[in-house]
């Protein structure tokens, strides 16, 4: 395996006498990290690739050729491959955004214009997913008075998927509800009440047992889709607010003491950085604390995707990025203050909770 950008790492670290650990700190991931990409085991995402340009004061596309340019290699360096490169990573973010953007206004003027109208009416379910080969993020079920929107987009797998097949399981004897060989992926939309997809006189049992069946080049899997209620229309008033939100901040938020003294305790220290490694068999977790910045960075590796917390104690800043590992490109960034109500803080602080305090 080429390892040309690993070994380019390595001598620009080299060079400046640090260490891996000394780099890893700079970049705010683990050394382990840096240790992959020095042996070729991974390749630094294209966000990574950019911190790197600016720490060793090269450019962008010196790094991802893992050579200096001269005068001899300058138009190998630039070449419309370099350039591809850096462009579908900026169109892929500048995509992302937008389609984040334009997700939430859909979901908000959905909500307001019926809320007044639909008390209690509007339930909204996260489905997800996940089996040996295949994983369901971000899905919604959508029941509404009137509308009934079920979707599953953007299967986790390293396979094509040839069909889809939703059913439900009522007294173990399976119902087939929907199945698609068109796209990966599924939409349904009805009207409430007319049942030919969801029946909601039986509204529970579409909620606890309803499946999924994937069939992949390789693989076909059944897996059971858990419906998580993420909102309900059940306010009529938003009176004293402000006092919600504030015993919100105060439950959600981090006691940095308490998690000092905790990860003092608990991770064993090496030089300035406190370590704790845990292998939870279907995702693994490392947390570092570095005491001279006072910053914690948690990492979770699960199937296909690295996910890392970098979090600010002195300035109650988390920092969010998402990367898939199959070819290393960030799906999902952010930053927040950690009193702010997203679901990579809430995801965060759940970490904590179960691991450290």
């Amino acid at each position: 395996m080429d390892n040309k950008i690993g070994n380019f790492i390595k001598e620009l670290r080299t060079e400046r006498n640090w260490s891996q650990e000394d780099l890893a700190a700079k970049l705010y991931i683990s050394r382990q990290s840096v240790s992959k990409w020095e042996i070729g085991q991974t390749t630094p995402s294209m966000s990574i690739m950019i911190k790197l340009a600016e720490i060793f004061e090269l450019t962008l596309p010196e790094i991802i050729n893992g050579e200096r340019a001269t005068k001899d290699n300058i138009e190998a360096i630039n070449s419309e491959t370099t350039k591809e490169i850096i462009k579908m990573h900026n169109k892929t973010k500048k995509i992302t955004r937008i389609s984040s953007i334009l997700i939430c206004i859909l979901v908000f003027a959905f909500l307001g214009y019926y809320f007044f109208t639909s008390y209690k009416a509007q339930n909204i379910y996260e489905v997800t997913g996940r089996s040996d080969n295949f994983t369901i993020n971000n899905g919604l079920f959508i029941l509404t008075k009137s509308k009934v929107y079920f979707t599953v987009q953007n299967i986790e797998t390293n396979e094509n998927v040839k069909k889809l097949s939703l059913y439900v399981l009522d007294n173990g004897e399976r119902h087939d509800i929907y199945y698609n060989e068109q796209t990966a992926g599924i939409f349904l939309e009805e009207d409430n009440g007319y049942n030919e997809y969801f029946s909601m006189n039986n509204k529970n049992i579409f909620l606890e047992n309803l499946y999924i069946e994937i069939q992949g080049e390789d693989h076909t899997e059944n897996m059971k889709l858990d419906l998580r209620k993420i909102y309900q229309n059940d306010e009529l008033l938003n009176l004293n607010k402000g006092d919600i939100k504030n015993n919100q901040n105060t439950e959600t938020g981090i006691d940095n003491d308490k998690l000092i003294n905790n990860i003092k305790t608990k991770f064993e220290k090496e030089e300035n950085v406190y370590n704790l490694y845990i292998d939870n068999k279907s995702e693994q977790l490392e947390f570092m604390f570095y005491e001279n910045t006072n910053a914690l960075i948690v990492n979770k590796y699960i199937k296909g995707y690295d996910c890392i917390w970098s979090y600010y104690l002195d300035k109650d800043l988390l920092t969010y990025e998402k990367t898939e590992t199959t070819n290393y490109e960030t799906v999902e960034e952010d930053s927040a203050n950690i009193k702010d109500d997203k679901d990579f803080i809430k995801e965060f602080i759940s970490i904590i909770n179960d691991n450290i305090y």
